[in-house]
């Protein structure tokens, strides 16, 4: 069963970034998503190519989130409706802060950011989950958060070798997440 699946944005002709792609799966611990029309089982379980009928299976995921501004952002989204970091078993909780430090070390190794961002809200779905985002002091954001008040416009070539590194760091995950889980 996977418990893990990296998707990555695919990038159409023009070279932007489009939709999610698979790029890999970890076997580990099982879970289930709800069939109740939940917006990250419905979206997910249409790119992941699972067992069965294709839908969403095991304890987490990971997405490549299609932003233009911030290549190499990720989100590690908790497949079974649990909202909170405490509803999650001791072996649970191990297997996200696992997960989550993968991809940090993977970020910060190949991306080489200025700071990696973490944040954790989910006041909308019943998904546990976490972004990481990869910073720079010229993003278009800096300092605030990619939420935040725009600062700057970040150089295209710029955002263009990032999504290059990007796509190196997916790659890196899956590696790490092989080995590891």
């Amino acid at each position: 069963v996977d418990h893990c699946v990296l998707d990555s944005p695919a990038v159409d002709e023009s070279g932007l970034n489009s939709s999610p792609v698979s790029l890999g799966r970890i076997s580990g611990v099982s879970g289930q998503s709800g069939d109740d029309g939940c917006t990250p089982c419905v979206n997910v379980g249409s790119v992941v190519e699972g067992p069965g009928d294709g839908g969403l299976t095991g304890s987490q995921h990971l997405i490549a989130v299609n932003d233009e501004q911030y290549p190499g952002y990720i989100r590690i989204i908790w497949n079974e409706h649990k909202a909170e970091m405490t509803d999650l078993s001791a072996n649970d909780m191990e297997i996200m802060f696992k997960c989550m430090q993968i991809v940090e070390k993977c970020m910060r190794n190949t991306m080489k950011p200025h700071k990696v961002n973490w944040a954790q809200f989910g006041n909308m779905v019943p998904h546990l989950h976490w972004h990481a985002i990869p910073r720079y002091q010229n993003d278009m954001h800096f300092p605030q958060s990619i939420w935040g008040i725009e600062q700057r416009q970040c150089p295209a070539d710029i955002l263009a070798q990032r999504r290059e590194l990007a796509g190196q760091m997916h790659k890196l995950i899956i590696e790490e997440l092989n080995r590891s889980l």
